[in-house]
């Protein structure tokens, strides 16, 4: 079962989601849809662990992950809407493109918080 209680997440003063609670129960199907712009993609990168939240609490089978941005998404797969492949790289390129760039988002998430970056 996935839990999400009082979840948000804002971008300097727009509130992309305040308070939000959802329960999957095992076996259930989610599908989640709504205008460009309303967090669909920002609730899943924090769901995958790619971004922070600001407050509250996600639990899976009754244990709590973190919502911080600092956990290992290894375990998710994520694929995004505007996601597209670059002609100029080969695949294996194209494909260690998208952990690159999630590792670098996470080390400058890191420095800002010991407000180095």
């Amino acid at each position: 079962m996935l839990e999400i209680k009082n979840l948000s997440k804002r971008y300097d003063d727009r509130v992309v989601f305040k308070n939000l609670n959802l329960t999957v129960a095992d076996g259930e199907i989610l599908t989640i849809i709504g205008p460009s712009g309303i967090g669909k993609t920002t609730f899943l990168r924090i769901l995958a662990g790619l971004t922070p939240a600001d407050s509250g609490s996600i639990t899976l089978d009754g244990k709590p992950l973190a919502i911080d941005g600092t956990r290992s998404g290894a375990d998710v797969g994520v694929i995004f809407q505007d996601f597209n492949l670059f002609p100029q790289y080969s695949v294996a390129e194209n494909i260690e493109l998208a952990p690159k760039l999630v590792a670098k988002n996470r080390l400058r998430q890191s420095l800002k918080k010991q407000n180095v970056f």
